[in-house]
């Protein structure tokens, strides 16, 4: 029903030619209802911009956690000749020779391939399948990852991958002062 509720409320909204404010905590009515989002956190207005420019754009961790579904990997990283390497020692994208050495690397579950990296270094913890997709959790780079694939994958717990980031699809971060820059 609450499906059927927005999609009566976009029409509604495209039929009256008549702006009109919605307020939700839930991500995916934000993404499908709207025209612009604006991400609040404690009374302040953190960013502005399209559904796909928050996704897939963010301007910090806080936004970045505000939207997807499994939350998006937020991994400490520090460039070493030429790669955004993690906290582990794993070597996960080329980095641009400029900026700070140290950052926190956001990337979509779905950004990330279960194929092409340098190492078979993954190890799949857990699968859920769900529906058209398949979300795998696994050990990687230090850090628990969750990765979408297709449904149709045939990746079981206990497999070792070796997964690839999109870099063109990875948002680079300042890290938060407690961290000090350090990773």
């Amino acid at each position: 029903m609450r499906e059927a509720l927005r999609v009566e409320l976009v029409d509604l909204r495209r039929t009256l030619k008549t702006p009109m404010v919605f307020v939700t905590h839930d991500q995916a009515e934000a993404l499908s209802m709207a025209d612009r989002i604006v991400v609040l956190s404690e009374g302040r207005v953190l960013q502005t911009g399209t559904p796909r420019q928050i996704y897939e754009q963010p301007v910090s961790p806080v936004v970045a956690l505000q939207l997807g579904q499994p939350a998006i990997n937020l991994l400490p990283v520090r460039r070493i000749d030429g790669n955004w390497v993690s906290a582990a020692g794993t070597s996960l994208m080329p980095a641009a020779p400029d900026g700070a050495s140290a950052r926190l690397l956001g990337i979509r579950p779905e950004d990330i391939a279960v194929q092409g990296g340098e190492a078979r270094d993954a190890v799949v913890t857990i699968v859920e399948y769900i529906g058209p997709t398949t979300t795998l959790l696994c050990d990687w780079a230090g850090a628990q990852v969750h990765i979408v694939i297709p449904r149709r994958g045939t990746i079981r717990p206990g497999d070792r991958i070796s997964p690839r980031i999109h870099a063109d699809r990875a948002v680079l971060f300042d890290l938060p002062p407690s961290q000090g820059g350090s990773v």
